[in-house]
């Protein structure tokens, strides 16, 4: 069995039609898509019953050190800031052998800046909402 290191995994988001690496990511988590479930007990069933509802593209939450001045992070915060219903393109890219990508579209749905503190750099937490299913 194979272990693929975090190390090198690339967020990924299409700027003017090229995927370019989100700047100075330290936590990047992968697609976490689900199903609800559609209860389908009835009063005469002996056993529960249900089945798998709608896919939902759930969320990807980022960490990185934040630079303002970084193209990056300035789309990302204007995409954030739009009011315009478009859903920007995402990959992740794992370091695996060979690489694997997982791409979606979403939108911004938190975008928290840090606490500037001495000794501390300035961190940034944003959430990615998912629209559709994630692919590769």
């Amino acid at each position: 069995m194979a272990k693929v290191k975090g190390k090198g995994t690339l967020l990924q988001v299409k700027i003017s039609g090229t995927y370019t690496t989100v700047a100075q990511r330290t936590e990047v988590m992968m697609p976490q898509p689900k199903r609800n479930a559609i209860e389908a007990t009835g009063l005469d069933d002996e056993a529960e019953d249900s089945f798998k509802g709608i896919l939902r593209g759930g969320s990807l939450p980022l960490k990185c050190w934040y630079d303002p001045n970084d193209s990056t992070h300035e789309y990302l915060e204007n995409s954030f800031y739009t009011d315009d219903n478009a859903d920007e393109l995402f990959q992740v890219v794992l370091q695996s052998s060979p690489t694997k990508t997982k791409q979606f579209t979403g939108w911004i749905e938190d975008w928290k800046p840090g606490t500037a503190k001495i000794d501390n750099l300035l961190e940034l937490d944003l959430t990615i909402r998912i629209t559709g299913a994630p692919t590769g």
